[in-house]
């Protein structure tokens, strides 16, 4: 009776857990007006600081969720460490488009002590390269508390969002009004690049009254073509790492003042002319400035500010948009907050069998699912891309419209700070890695103990040293740093890869034969790992290079002593090419060769001998 219970207890269970799953597997967010399901979750990636990468496949619609949909989702954990910043690979004067990918890589370049982990692309931009400044973002663009671009081109008139980094529980700001200050400031740097004094700039591109400062920069017109202007006597920035003109409202300018002139400004220059005397002090060739607007109201003190397209939800609230690019189905990119302050970057692939694309409604209820109180559209079509840090690359993960990654104008990446951590393979064997390590910037992170990761091992930097045995000759190892934090690895996202040796090559033997009055040498070289570059066997005063393992000596009726076979081989340890002469070797050959030699070699001593 007991066991019959038992089994009517596991048959009710089962069908318990089956109605669950059932139940979450047809689950249906409805919001705004549009329905979204997950069919199949396909990949979850957990990348550094509790960032998670994920791949649903999905169903949305109106009426019903049944159109096909492939998502990409982001979620970001509402840590101090982790922040959002908006990056184009700028020019000096002009505005590039290039790949999400080389903007990744390119703000790693620029700034030494981050790293990204993830991004996706950002704002909409000029694609057609008709506005004054081609190519430029549609909104405002401001990365670490550099404010490239501070207006929305004519056309646009959508509200910017900003990034606090902050770790507070609205990490957006959006769907308020945008302000910025009336006039430029002009900040002083100092040799440590912090910005020691701020001056206010009065006007720009005419002459300053008393006390006055001004700015003077060639703008672009209507045609896309620079317009010189003369400036009067003042400090001059011929070659600035940026003079980026939109607009006699707009520009952001940065570097250091190379002389003291009046100059015709042409493209990519700028000049400040002062009438203040504290400022005449100050100035002077070789001091690094910034002049750019700066954020007031609600963004007043926002370090990374982007352009974007309508609001999807706002304090929990569907944003209707029912215009026809809002209701149209695209690829979409987004970005969103949940309660709990950690953010979601989402991408929804279109316009491709199986991938529909979204509009307003159906964005709502995909960003919903994934528990956003905030949501904001971004560029969509063929921009919208995501790519992951993975194995120390850039990996794209979702499927761009285009069939290819589209050089976009700006992206918003997830960076960290990171140490700076200096280090070189000091000693490379065919089973060994030695790094020696320095940690030269902690920015801020607070650790005793240093670990390097590599083949799956942790071990611990001692003395500046660490060293890694039992590899692989001529494998690629990839290593990263940790530290210790409550008993776990945390890692600081520091990757690169080192290469073990390869193995000696060796001689295992020689034969030598006589084939229709030609010598045929054959040599069994032991290479496992391609070591050898050059081969060569010399007789006497003639030689003959080996492209494979055999050399022939044609019509040879020459001495076989002395005989030697040269090779040279690099390891790639760090020690070069390697020359090796070898002239003692074991031979296999036949009796008349065998005499021969010896006839040979007997000759030379007595020879030797008669000499001496």
């Amino acid at each position: 009776m007991k066991k019959i219970s038992h089994l009517l207890l596991w048959i009710v269970i089962g069908f318990m857990a089956f109605s669950f799953v059932g139940v979450q597997a047809t689950m249906i967010t409805t919001f705004g007006g549009g329905q979204y399901l997950i069919t199949e979750h396909r990949t979850t990636h957990e990348l550094s600081y509790d960032v998670t990468h994920l791949t649903d496949i999905g169903q949305s619609g109106l009426a019903s969720a049944s159109d096909p949909q492939v998502v990409n989702i982001l979620d970001i954990p509402n840590l101090n460490q982790v922040s959002i910043v908006p990056w184009s690979k700028l020019g000096t004067s002009r505005w590039n488009m290039t790949t999400l990918t080389s903007m990744a890589e390119d703000f790693e370049i620029d700034n030494p002590g981050y790293r990204v982990i993830a991004g996706i692309n950002g704002d909409f931009f000029d694609i057609s390269g008709n506005e004054n400044l081609r190519y430029a973002t549609v909104g405002v663009h401001a990365a670490l508390g550099h404010i490239y671009k501070s207006t929305n081109t004519p056309s646009a008139t959508r509200n910017p969002i900003g990034f606090k980094n902050d770790g507070s529980l609205k990490p957006i700001i959006g769907n308020v009004p945008y302000e910025k200050t009336d006039k430029m400031i002009l900040s002083i740097y100092n040799v440590q690049d912090e910005i020691i004094d701020e001056f206010m700039i009065d006007c720009v591109n005419q002459v300053p009254g008393a006390l006055e400062t001004a700015i003077y920069y060639a703008n672009w017109n209507e045609n896309n073509e620079i317009v010189p202007i003369l400036a009067p006597q003042g400090y001059v920035l011929r070659n600035p790492s940026y003079a980026l003109a939109f607009s006699s409202t707009d520009f952001y300018g940065f570097g250091q003042i190379s002389h003291m002139e009046s100059k015709l400004l042409e493209e990519g220059e700028f000049s400040i002319v002062t009438e203040n005397p504290t400022l005449h002090e100050i100035l002077q060739i070789g001091v690094k400035i910034r002049v750019q607007y700066e954020f007031s109201g609600a963004f007043a003190g926002v370090e990374n500010v982007t352009g974007a397209g309508e609001p999807i939800i706002y304090d929990g609230q569907f944003q209707a948009d029912t215009t026809t690019f809002g209701m149209a189905r695209h690829p979409r990119t987004m970005i969103g907050s949940k309660a709990d302050g950690s953010l979601v970057m989402c991408v929804v692939d279109g316009r491709q069998s199986g991938m529909t694309g979204v509009s307003q409604p159906e964005m709502a209820a995909i960003m919903k699912h994934y528990g956003c109180v905030d949501a904001y559209n971004l560029d969509g079509g063929g921009s919208s891309t995501m790519i992951i840090l993975q194995n120390g690359e850039f990996e794209v993960t979702n499927s761009p419209s285009d069939g290819r990654e589209r050089s976009d104008s700006n992206c918003l990446l997830v960076v960290v700070k990171v140490p700076e951590i200096q280090y070189e393979l000091s000693m490379i064997t065919d089973h060994s890695l030695t790094l020696d390590i320095e940690v030269t910037d902690y920015n801020g992170y607070q650790f005793d103990d240093l670990y390097v990761k590599m083949n799956d091992k942790y071990q611990q930097v001692q003395e500046g040293t660490v060293t890694f045995d039992y590899l692989q000759s001529n494998t690629a190892y990839m290593f990263s740093f940790y530290t210790i934090e409550n008993e776990q690895y945390k890692e600081f996202i520091i990757q690169d890869v080192g290469l073990t040796a390869k193995k000696l090559p060796t001689i295992d033997w020689i034969q030598l034969i006589y084939k229709d009055d030609n010598l045929e040498i054959y040599v069994q070289f032991n290479d496992p790992d391609n070591a050898l570059e050059r081969k060569k066997v010399t007789i006497g005063e003639d030689f003959k290079n080996m492209t494979t393992n055999v050399a022939l000596f044609y019509q040879f009726d020459g001495k076989l002593s002395p005989f030697v076979v040269s090779y040279s081989y690099n390891l790639n340890d760090g020690d070069g090419r390697v020359d090796v002469n070898v002239e003692h070797l074991s031979l296999q050959c036949s009796i008349d060769i065998f005499m021969r030699m010896a006839k040979d070699m007997l000759t030379n001593e007595l020879e030797q001998i008669a000499f001496s």
